[in-house]
């Protein structure tokens, strides 16, 4: 299944838009540096492989 640059963006936006209410912003962490690790190693493992 292949989505298109402005689906990705949509639903991600959709996403931040959802845990924007009901996350105190300094809990945002706990959401963000799991994915930016995650991008990290997947970033990693392409540029290895």
């Amino acid at each position: 299944m292949t989505i298109t640059q402005q689906e990705l963006e949509s639903r991600l936006w959709d996403a931040a838009n959802a845990l924007r209410g009901p996350v105190d912003p300094a809990d945002f962490k706990t959401y963000v540096f799991p994915m930016l690790f995650w991008k990290w190693i997947s970033d990693t493992w392409v540029h290895e492989c």
